[in-house]
């Protein structure tokens, strides 16, 4: 499996290498299905290579498909380009020159790399949703319906990737544009990596417990040490526990979704999370890094917004039936004097207003942390999505069993 996988990988290779004599319409659609595949990691140095060529040649002459997907693969890669670049599509109405849905698609997803005080890309993205809304109503099952509606629920780049590559690779195949040799390499390196990911979780559930593990056999002496002062710091999230219980012995509602979120996004626990996740990277993460983390910066701090937000909006119902702390929905409410419905909407909206901030942060060129750890943190934040999407699947997890059966038993058919 592994010697095909290497012979398979030359091959595309070569199809990057020559992709540099193609238009800059074709060199993107080839990143940008390595990247949907899970195929990137395997051409991390050719696709660097790429990238400032790409970002070069600019998009001045592309169409708009061509254009968002120019402008949403640079911001994923940490290239702070210009939304500028959406100005001509613009109409006298206020709206875009978008006619098809792949366009609409294509300019939503990347609307939502978004920065604040980035207007343009707020209106592109009010502009597309209604439109795609519509668009999708009279739209007959197909992959793009399918894609469609995925978006709608999250954007692809808030998307978590290992999940969205298994539907991808099965919408790919059917694709007209399909290249035999990408789509036999993403079925093969997701079969073997599944393979991966089952030794995992054979290592973990022999463990007592995931932290036994992580110091028993994937951490290092150093990183041990690091992790174990970063969990030494967890006082801070056992007095926000305590203050929570307070709250709901007292029955009391913080006074303005600010004063909540003080103490409610470290009972999300994301900043142990982000210290955990740099697990396993061994020199990469090093010790400035946990440092970093520990200290919770913006990033960290964007992330546990957005989770707790999240968490508010999907659970909240479920917590009005029973004994439970305040939302940050309660507190807009009191704040504001306003319903439900209208408090739902504004936090929503204090949600996509986080993830601002957090572009803002992968974006910053004074992050100067390596990516990879920087990915770390951008990963934990689109679980935190998929956790939530729909529902609270945190609580409610017996509707992710067709997903974990998905990513850890069920492999593509046998390859030819």
């Amino acid at each position: 499996m592994a010697e095909r996988a290497d012979k398979l990988k030359e091959e595309v290779a070569e199809m990057i290498a020559s992709s540099a004599f193609s238009g800059q319409r074709e060199r993107l659609h080839l990143i940008d299905t390595l990247e949907r595949l899970c195929l990137d990691h395997l051409f991390e140095e050719e696709i660097n290579a790429a990238l400032p060529q790409i970002e070069a040649a600019g998009a001045s002459d592309c169409d708009l498909g061509t254009v968002a997907l120019w402008f949403c693969l640079l911001r994923k890669h940490r290239y702070r380009v210009s939304p500028d670049v959406f100005a001509r599509f613009k109409n006298e109405e206020g709206g875009f020159l978008a006619d098809n849905p792949e366009d609409l698609l294509s300019l939503y997803d990347a609307a939502h790399m978004r920065m604040q005080g980035e207007t343009i890309l707020d209106e592109a993205i009010l502009f597309t949703r209604r439109r795609l809304e519509t668009v999708l109503r009279n739209m007959e099952e197909s992959s793009l319906a399918r894609e469609t509606k995925s978006a709608l629920e999250i954007p692809l780049p808030r998307r978590v990737r290992i999940y969205d590559s298994k539907h991808y690779i099965s919408a790919y195949e059917k694709d007209a544009t399909v290249h035999e040799t990408v789509l036999q390499l993403a079925k093969l390196n997701s079969n073997i990596m599944q393979l991966h990911y089952q030794h995992d979780l054979q290592i973990i559930t022999r463990s007592m417990t995931i932290l036994d593990d992580i110091y028993d056999s994937y951490a290092t002496p150093e990183e041990c040490e690091i992790l174990t002062k970063c969990i030494e710091k967890t006082e801070d999230l056992v007095r926000s526990f305590n203050k929570e219980v307070k709250m709901l012995q007292d029955g009391y509602i913080p006074k303005s979704v600010e004063e909540h979120l003080q103490v409610s996004i470290r009972t999300g626990g994301c900043p142990i999370l982000s210290c955990a996740s740099f697990i396993g990277m061994n020199d990469i993460a090093t010790k400035n890094c946990f440092d970093w983390v520990s200290r919770i910066p913006n990033m960290v701090q964007a992330l546990s917004r957005i989770l707790r937000l999240l968490d508010d909006l999907q659970s909240y119902e479920r917590e009005q039936l029973i004994p439970h702390v305040a939302s940050t929905i309660d507190s807009y409410m009191k704040e504001h004097n306003v319903s439900i419905e209208v408090a739902r909407e504004k936090i929503h909206t204090l949600k996509e207003e986080s993830w601002k901030d957090f572009n803002d942060e992968w974006l910053n060129p004074n992050n100067t942390y390596p990516k990879k750890v920087l990915e770390r943190l951008f990963n934990l934040t689109r679980t935190m999505e998929f956790m939530y999407n729909q529902d609270d699947n945190f609580t409610n997890c017996s509707n992710l069993k067709d997903t974990i059966y998905l990513l850890f038993v069920e492999p593509f058919a046998e390859l030819i």
